[in-house]
């Protein structure tokens, strides 16, 4: 099933600022790229976070040095590392500002991101199939799991904002909120694709056909209120698909077969629990995607 729609009335644009958090060597460029343009579009602010972790090493090693000055020196050195990335990636901007902390990156991300206020927090992901990749992804989801607000992942070669976006939705509060950041993320003349895949289940098999009609009324019914909520703007179209089978084999042939430049879906459960759930949508999404990959945490996440 497919529709196409424009829906007018409310204005397409960040209030809050942009955070753009990594690691030292963390593939950022994608990210800084990314955050440049929709900072000068939405005159917002994009803070840049590098993120120290703390060295692990015996306390006798420190017997003849100060402890304290040497993090400290660690810390201005990746500041200064930092700064001179953003100035290689994005040049001087007023836009941006940037800082370091200590700890661990995915706590320390999202304890910036509240205190900045964010609105959307990039991080990067190395090139699908590079030799960094697997632990990018780690980096990407670790940070999804503590955040409050969406996270996108974003590829070291993004240098545009992307024209056609893909949303794995369940009608959950979360894959709606993921629908809404990936708007914010679209150019101009963009157009949001709307995916639900409901499970493979033989209705008439079990002798009752009828409910595969009432399934298909309920989500086109759905379809049609979700659009309606999401007050999309004339200047983005969007469509809907629906589809039977497993969720992330679909959106990610999807993903590939439409030549999306992002993906996006909710997370559903709670951080502790996804942890241990490899086979999630979102988490699929993200390890198998080519494309910038958003994941919007649950409405409750800032409770």
């Amino acid at each position: 099933m497919s529709t196409t729609s424009a829906v007018a009335t409310a204005r397409r644009a960040l209030v809050g600022p942009l955070l753009v958090a990594g690691e030292h060597a963390s593939p950022i460029d994608g990210a800084l790229r990314v955050a440049q343009l929709l900072a000068r579009r939405d005159r917002v602010n994009a803070h840049v976070l590098t993120v120290v972790r703390p060295l692990a090493l015996p306390a006798a090693l420190f017997a003849a040095v100060d402890q304290g000055a040497w993090e400290e020196s660690r810390l201005q050195q990746q500041l200064a590392s930092l700064r001179q990335q953003v100035h290689q990636t994005v040049g001087q901007t007023a836009h941006f500002s940037v800082s370091a902390e200590r700890g661990s990156p995915a706590p320390v991300i999202a304890r910036v991101a509240r205190e900045q206020r964010a609105e959307l927090i990039l991080v990067g992901i190395d090139a699908h199939g590079a030799p960094r990749r697997a632990e990018t992804e780690d980096a990407a989801l670790q940070a999804t799991r503590t955040a409050d607000v969406p996270v996108v992942a974003v590829p070291p070669d993004v240098a545009l904002l992307p024209r056609r976006a893909l949303v794995a939705m369940d009608f959950s509060e979360a894959s709606a909120r993921a629908a809404r950041a990936a708007v914010l993320m679209l150019t101009s003349g963009g157009t949001l694709t709307l995916a639900h895949v409901a499970p493979d289940v033989d209705f008439r098999g079990m002798g009752k056909a009828g409910w595969e009609h009432i399934y298909d009324r309920g989500v086109a019914s759905l379809f049609e209120q979700l659009v309606g909520e999401l007050r999309i703007p004339n200047e983005v179209d969007v469509d809907t698909v629906f589809v039977r089978g497993d969720a992330s084999a679909h959106i990610l042939d999807l993903a590939t077969r439409g030549a999306f430049e992002l993906v996006a879906a909710g997370s559903q459960t709670a951080p502790w629990v996804e942890w241990h759930l490899t086979g999630s949508v979102s988490t699929s999404l993200l390890r198998g995607a080519r494309c910038a990959v958003l994941i919007a945490p649950p409405a409750d996440a800032r409770e």
